[in-house]
């Protein structure tokens, strides 16, 4: 019980150090407010069909949203009708940690989140070194240490990465209904923040963006969206937090709890709604099959999907 409340003393002040570091004036200035600082003369102030990619990720993403129309309205059948809307229902596992042990891997992780959070610092001070390199390197070694953390604990066999052809076709048909739901969180997002009076900053990725001028720097930014950060995110938050949750909590409470998380995290005021929108259906997704392996496809999907659009606007 005493190793179990060290921990957790732990935990708590690396998290009021890292709300301490984002918000107060006076506090070390965070690594992302340097890039921002950097990078705000650069954002476009609108965007245009320029791009065959911008138009290509428009047309998919009108097929996805119309699919999902389909998928959705099927959904609610099958709902209201009785039938259960997967015929997936696969056994529910539980974390193999005593509870010493899972607030040590928090603890461990919670660490690691502020040391990277710091690490950049230093560095973009420095003439000479391009500012996407060092914040790239922070979100590398925070993530890939954090995969390597949450092993160190569990073995990975634990997560089953295993992805199987019927649970494919629940992925894509889940994602596809995601696709209007999404469109509509984000006027209804954008609706709430004007009423009031809230004017939301750029996304981190939007401001990331204008960085990214050498095709290096491009395939380490994508590699990181689509498969690094998905891959740790799901680890965190669907194999180890809603994992905790689930033990004591239904489904809605755990998976509405890790949303709120989630989206906070992410820092988008103008995508919050979305950003709850998407980890509540991961949350689902992984109920549903048990697999980290799906909720990693389907948010590495989500993540390339949404990095085309980005990547349209790059002239």
């Amino acid at each position: 019980m005493r190793k179990r409340n060290r921990y957790i003393i732990l935990t708590v002040l690396c998290i009021l150090s890292l709300i301490l570091l984002n918000n107060f004036p006076s506090a070390p200035s965070p690594s992302f407010k340097k890039i921002s600082s950097i990078s705000a003369q650069k954002i476009p102030a609108a965007f245009g069909f320029k791009n065959p990619i911008l138009i290509f990720a428009s047309l998919l993403y009108a097929f996805i949203f119309f699919a999902g129309l389909i998928n959705l309205g099927l959904f609610f059948i099958r709902k209201i009708n009785g039938y259960p809307i997967t015929n997936l229902n696969y056994p529910k596992k539980k974390l193999p940690l005593s509870q010493d042990k899972i607030a040590e891997l928090i603890f461990s992780i919670s660490l690691l989140t502020l040391l990277t959070y710091l690490l950049p610092g230093p560095f973009l001070s420095l003439s000479g070194l391009n500012p996407i390199y060092i914040i790239l390197g922070a979100n590398y070694l925070f993530q890939i240490g954090t995969v390597f953390i949450i092993f160190y604990y569990i073995k990975p066999d634990f997560f089953d990465f295993r992805l199987e052809k019927k649970e494919l076709g629940f992925l894509l048909e889940t994602y596809t209904a995601l696709a209007p739901i999404l469109v509509a969180s984000i006027f209804i997002n954008l609706f709430l923040l004007k009423s009031l009076g809230i004017t939301p900053p750029p996304s981190p990725l939007i401001k990331l963006m204008p960085l990214i001028n050498t095709k290096i720097a491009l395939f380490l930014f994508a590699l990181q969206v689509i498969l690094i950060a998905p891959f740790a995110e799901e680890l965190i938050f669907r194999g180890i937090f809603y994992k905790l949750l689930r033990k004591k909590y239904s489904f809605f409470i755990s998976a509405a709890a890790v949303s709120l998380f989630f989206s906070f995290l992410h820092r988008s005021p103008s995508g919050t709604i979305g950003l709850f929108a998407i980890s509540f259906t991961l949350c689902y997704v992984y109920e549903t099959t048990q697999k980290i392996g799906t909720a990693f496809a389907f948010h590495a999907l989500h993540n390339a999907v949404t990095l085309l659009f980005f990547l349209g606007t790059k002239i």
